[in-house]
């Protein structure tokens, strides 16, 4: 989003088979570029709060670009590449005849608060120097963190969002999560906040299916 905006195009714009291109190179100059690695971060941070209070954030602008764009049309972005994602991902879907219902992430970003409720009703939160807060778990050297020291929040939080949700509102007995061996040690920490809080039915898991990363030619 935030390589494609500070460009002055707009996701609805851009053909699907551009994403990957536009991804990798946004990629590099976030790890490389503080100035565009924090104009993504407001980006973030801002279309999270749109998701998660939509009435709070309502009246949100921010200047990207030497633009303003207010809440509304950076969500409208959102959802743009999220379609565009989902377009890419279909063949790959109907080659193997799976049909399946897409929730991305900002669909789970409205129980986040509730989940946060919970967790500090629980008296497993625990609160940082710098304001973030965290789940201590026996199992962890490192607490998990749940939101950050700015009041963001991270994948972690969503997936602990969406784990609640479908453990304890739609009783999944088996949840496979499919993601590179990279993630591994995030989503174990994931299903150990669920545990922890009691949200598995007694027979139900959860478990993470890793692959391989796919590199470039370079190796990376």
């Amino acid at each position: 989003v935030g390589e494609i905006l500070r460009s002055g195009a707009t996701l609805v714009d851009v053909p699907p088979e551009t994403m990957k291109v536009l991804y990798t190179s946004a990629k590099v100059r976030f790890d490389k570029d503080a100035e565009f690695s924090d104009l993504v971060r407001r980006i973030n941070n801002t279309i999270q709060r749109a998701k998660t209070y939509p009435e709070a954030s309502r009246n949100e602008a921010l200047s990207i670009g030497g633009n303003l764009w207010t809440t509304k049309e950076l969500v409208v972005q959102w959802d743009a590449l999220c379609e565009k994602s989902r377009e890419m991902q279909q063949p790959v879907f109907d080659l193997f005849h799976i049909r399946s219902e897409s929730k991305g992430e900002s669909h789970y970003a409205r129980l986040i608060p509730e989940v946060i409720r919970l967790l500090n009703q629980e008296g497993v939160l625990r609160e940082a120097e710098n304001g973030a807060l965290g789940v201590d778990l026996a199992e962890f050297e490192s607490p998990v963190i749940i939101q950050k020291g700015d009041g963001g929040h991270l994948y972690t939080t969503t997936d602990i969002a969406a784990l609640y949700h479908r453990f304890s509102s739609q009783s999944v007995e088996w949840g496979l999560y499919i993601t590179d061996v990279s993630q591994r040690h995030h989503f174990h920490g994931v299903f150990a906040v669920g545990r922890r809080m009691g949200w598995f039915a007694k027979d139900a898991r959860a478990d993470h299916v890793a692959f391989g990363l796919m590199l470039h030619d370079g190796g990376e």
